[in-house]
């Protein structure tokens, strides 16, 4: 059996943190569209309304987000649930209820 481990990191004087909220309240919410200006390397969305959470951090396939469920279960979820891109992060309009508080942290 091998191990196989990567690593990577800023220097602390260029690494980007950013934190925010969401909400949506149209009869047919869109997508929620964040612009960083940065390539995050963790995101999290949680709906503070049903305290569930979506996680996706770098390495992971792009179709694989982490997601614990309001009663804890925490699946490997394959619906890109977010998408990480060159300037910020894309959490996808299936996913984005009505009326729902999301608050979301990304790292880069």
């Amino acid at each position: 059996m091998a191990v196989t481990q990567s690593q990577s990191q800023h220097p602390a004087s260029v690494t980007n943190i950013a934190v925010g909220s969401y909400l949506d309240d149209a009869a047919t919410p869109e997508a929620m569209t964040i612009t960083l200006g940065f390539t995050p390397r963790y995101v999290l969305v949680l709906n503070a309304t049903d305290l569930s959470k979506v996680e996706k951090w770098e390495g992971m396939a792009a179709i694989n987000t982490l997601k614990t469920a309001t009663a804890g279960d925490i699946t490997v979820a394959v619906d890109s649930a977010i998408l990480i891109n060159s300037m910020g992060f894309v959490f996808l309009k299936a996913l984005t209820i009505q009326n729902k508080q999301y608050g979301w942290m990304a790292i880069g």
